[in-house]
């Protein structure tokens, strides 16, 4: 069967003009107090929870986005735990949409109403949908619905597998956003510092593409691979492309 996924991209390069970086902390904090938040079992029914129950899951919930000291990742943190909470809440109205249909004006005005859910993570750190099922445990991850994020200011971008009914086979998929900026500073004061520094997370294959653009010149009946090497530019480029590719 044909899977589907669905890609969300956020561009918050305009926020320190509208609205000044400095407010992401605020923003969080009345958001939460708009929306409330709830662990994804609670989302349906958020009230009756102890109010220290609640108190360390919000404690949690800032921690989040407020443990980053520079602004620009304070929002696309924030931005990234808003698109997952609503990637929750879409699977979870496309699930009761299975059984209680509604409109989309009323799916849209009870989306609006949820609150902010604090998805749960894979050993490997990467946030989960989990089956919501009465008769299975909601720490396992519901394998019709995978979700992949990634951001790099000013980008925030989520993948979502579509649920589509009938088809309960997993898609396996990846996303990676990487901005190509130099990234030297007082410790990696070159480009070719930089590089070397994340030299022991590649193969020595992949290092040497990065390193040298192989070539094969038609000419030669040897047929041997040349290697030409790259300038700093084009081996910044081939390392964020490879790195993506990792992170995916």
């Amino acid at each position: 069967p044909v899977q589907e996924v669905s890609l969300l991209v956020l561009n918050l390069e305009s926020i320190d003009e509208t609205v000044g970086a400095a407010v992401a902390e605020d923003v969080l904090k009345s958001t939460i107090d708009e929306l409330s938040c709830a662990e994804p079992s609670q989302s349906v029914e958020p009230h009756g929870r102890r109010q220290d129950e609640y108190d360390d899951l919000r404690a949690r919930v800032e921690k989040s986005v407020t443990r980053f000291i520079r602004e620009p990742d304070r929002w696309t943190s924030l931005a990234s735990l808003l698109m997952k909470s609503m990637s929750f809440h879409v699977y979870r109205q496309k699930v009761a949409s299975t059984t209680t249909p509604c409109g989309d004006d009323e799916a849209k005005e009870e989306l609006a109403k949820l609150p902010i859910v604090d998805l749960p993570r894979t050993v490997y750190k990467r946030p989960y949908i989990p089956q919501l099922d009465d008769d299975v445990d909601h720490g396992v991850e519901d394998q019709r619905m995978k979700v992949s994020v990634s951001h790099q200011y000013p980008w925030v971008c989520i993948a979502q597998q579509e649920l589509i009914e009938g088809v309960s086979l997993p898609c396996y998929f990846g996303m990676d956003v990487v901005v190509f900026t130099e990234k030297t500073n007082l410790y990696t004061p070159t480009i070719t510092d930089f590089l070397t520094s994340y030299k022991d997370s590649f193969t020595p294959w992949e290092w040497q593409r990065i390193q040298n653009r192989s070539t094969q010149p038609p000419t030669s009946w040897l047929r041997r691979t040349r290697k030409d090497p790259r300038g700093d530019n084009e081996k910044l480029r081939e390392f964020f492309l490879r790195w993506a590719i990792k992170e995916a």
